[in-house]
């Protein structure tokens, strides 16, 4: 349980990121420093082993690794939105330079070149979902945000045939 979760002026998000076992101490030392220098209010930060799902297409690459779980508070002014999200794509960087993969669940933050980065199946996992969905009638926010900028200029034409 959580406890708190949202009223007119602050929510409780969460953020995960999956980092190989061998670059833990790495992406801990500059998520701290990440944290310190944003003044994050996070409420915790739940850290579990985890084995790699190698089958889908938006998995990782790393077949052991740990999740770290942020949970953290985020007011819903639009000044902290901006300093949240500037954190976040550098906390998404940092994960990176770990050979770590990132999931952002409430809140997009990560830019397209970030995701198409992370995960080295998403753009067979794009041309999937423009074959079986060409008019895109199922989407949420994900797509929202990286659609456009997808199909615009990752996805290969000759993917489609």
């Amino acid at each position: 349980s959580l406890g708190f979760i949202e009223n007119d002026r602050m929510t409780t998000v969460m953020q995960e990121y999956l980092i190989p076992l061998k670059r833990f101490e790495i992406f801990t030392f500059n998520m701290r420093e990440i944290f310190t220098r944003y003044d994050v209010d996070i409420d915790r930060i739940l850290i579990e082993y985890l084995p790699q799902d190698h089958l889908g297409l938006l998995a990782g690459a790393e077949p052991q690794a740990f999740s770290f779980r942020i949970i953290y508070y985020q007011n819903k002014t639009r000044e902290s939105k901006q300093k949240t999200e500037q954190w976040t794509r550098e906390l998404v960087r940092a994960s990176r330079e770990s050979n770590g993969i990132h999931i952002l669940p409430f809140v997009m933050r990560d830019t397209t070149e970030q995701l198409l980065n992370a995960y080295s199946g998403a753009e067979a996992f794009f041309v999937l979902k423009r074959q079986t969905d060409p008019d895109c009638r199922f989407r949420n926010l994900f797509w929202d945000q990286h659609l456009d900028k997808i199909y615009a200029t990752k996805l290969p034409l000759e993917a489609e045939k």
